[in-house]
């Protein structure tokens, strides 16, 4: 492909045209717009997880044993740092080593820096698993955080499932770390990629081993919806911020859009599949705390649906015409909107289903499962 050629062996224009595209890039996604942006997703998020855990009680004193509002709290805000850096991790590991490939063995040097800028971000993932670790035990155990470190308790870590899954993902992601700082080749870049899926996997799968077509469903649907999601989120995320070169971003956008589109047709699709497997009639969406949590991450899809064709028809031509503002300016928006959409989800998936389904069933046991089999131990 003569574009990816370019990319490898060619420098950037550096006639008027390329510095009168590059510079204005630089300064609207500088450290000011990071800083701004990261403020105004955070309060969003923020927000949304605060109403979230209220509507769907996930903030609310356990009738079992009850950890602690520092566990209910934690766990909430450790999970939706874990998602939302997960997803940067993954979708920008994408845009690095799929959406700017090139026709060499070798990434570019673009790639090779958002290749970094990825571990970073995989970093905050093990940092955001590893806390995750004491306050889920707590939240099963239905005691402190701090009791957690006990050395007749800790142990457990290693026996219950969704520990185990967390260990194994902050080890996997810990992985993409480490290989992220010498990355300099395709092959490598692919093999840091597969593993930051892997290590997404673990958790999805630790809370649905049970069997029948609900279940089936229900792991193909959630897996399907998270994936497509990193890949969605983090590449935005990607292009909006961490791209530093308009000619770069000419390029990679318009791939990007047709990458989008198919991920934002599967996490409406895996949403409607899960909708159908928690829900035994269209009634609950308006009756039932979970239901409205799901016409809320409904309402936000569509709302990026939206901003995502508005992109398509208007920033995308001038992105070619080497004027990013347009785009930088959504993209923030939608940004901005993605992580409270991720702090929704992270309440959706702390609150139990209606009664009358499999699925809903063995979602609203679960937690008393897990502490029954502490106990037992």
């Amino acid at each position: 492909m003569a574009t990816s050629v370019d990319l490898e062996h060619r420098p950037l224009t550096r006639g008027p045209r390329g510095a009168a595209s590059d510079a204005p890039l630089r300064r609207a996604a500088g450290s000011g717009f990071r800083l701004r942006l990261a403020v105004a997703a955070g309060l969003m998020g923020a927000g949304a997880l605060v109403v979230a855990a209220v509507v769907g009680g996930a903030a609310g004193t356990s009738a079992i044993a009850d950890p602690g509002a520092v566990t209910r709290w934690g766990l909430l805000v450790a999970r939706t740092v874990y998602d939302v850096t997960a997803m940067g991790t993954i979708g920008i590991l994408v845009v690095a080593v799929v959406l700017l490939s090139t026709a060499s063995s070798a990434l570019s040097t673009e790639s090779q820096r958002l290749v970094r800028v990825a571990g970073r971000w995989s970093v905050a993932w093990v940092t955001a698993a590893a806390v995750s670790v004491p306050l889920t035990l707590s939240d099963v155990a239905g005691i402190p955080v701090w009791e957690t470190l006990a050395p007749d308790v800790f142990p457990l870590a290693a026996d219950l499932p969704q520990t185990r899954a967390l260990l194994s993902s902050a080890w996997l992601a810990a992985l993409v770390a480490v290989g992220s700082a010498r990355c300099r080749s395709t092959a490598l870049g692919w093999l840091l990629l597969v593993t930051g899926v892997g290590a997404l996997l673990p958790l999805l799968l630790s809370g649905h081993t049970g069997h029948g077509d609900q279940q089936a469903a229900a792991v193909i649907g959630l897996t399907s919806h998270v994936l497509a999601a990193a890949v969605w989120v983090g590449g935005l995320l990607a292009l909006g911020v961490h791209v530093r070169s308009a000619d770069l971003l000419a390029v990679a956008l318009p791939r990007y859009s047709r990458v989008a589109l198919a991920c934002f047709a599967l996490v409406a699709t895996s949403g409607i599949v899960m909708g159908w497997v928690a829900l035994t009639e269209p009634g609950e969406l308006l009756s039932t705390a979970y239901g409205q949590l799901l016409l809320g991450k409904t309402a936000a899809l569509g709302a990026l649906g939206a901003l995502g064709h508005r992109q398509r028809r208007r920033a995308l031509p001038s992105v070619a015409a080497r004027r990013p503002h347009a785009f930088l300016r959504l993209a923030a928006v939608e940004i901005a909107i993605m992580v409270a959409t991720a702090g929704l989800a992270v309440g959706l998936s702390r609150t139990a289903p209606p009664d009358g389904g499999d699925h809903a069933a063995a979602v609203t046991s679960m937690t008393d499962v897990r502490r029954a089999e502490a106990a037992r131990t």
